[in-house]
């Protein structure tokens, strides 16, 4: 059984990390990255699973973000605002350039993205309150 969430800083990490866990960015990269070791490996192949892991390593560190230090918290929302930011610029630059079809499909990174501000903005007033 999951344990419950005692700070608001808490339940919204866990609320990115099921907004960021829902994508289906990452599993179609995963993918093709796997076949592509399994015929032939090649730095570009090994550079992919290291950014695939690199997207997923902050969903389980957010998930269970009250368990570290303050100062643990603030680099865990810094650390995934900086790697989630490149397909949040994907999202707005494709729903600009292209359709609004890409701002739909992209919406988990998106509401991901809007739950790590509010994070990062929680973070912050617990940090002036005490």
């Amino acid at each position: 059984m999951r344990r419950r969430c005692t700070t608001r800083e808490g339940s919204v990490g866990r609320w990115a990390a099921i907004a960021f866990s829902s994508s289906i960015v990452v599993p179609p990269i995963v993918v093709f990255a796997l076949l592509g070791a399994s015929v032939h490996l090649s730095p570009f192949i090994v550079l992919i699973l290291i950014l695939a892991g690199a997207y997923l390593a902050p969903i389980f560190l957010l998930d269970s973000i009250e368990r570290f230090s303050r100062l643990g918290r603030k680099r865990i929302w810094i650390f995934s605002a900086i790697l989630h930011a490149p397909v949040l610029l994907l999202a707005v630059v494709g729903t600009v350039l292209w359709s609004w079809a890409m701002i739909i499909l992209l919406l988990p990174e998106v509401v991901g993205g809007i739950l790590l501000s509010v994070g990062i903005r929680l973070h912050g007033n617990a940090a002036e309150g005490a």
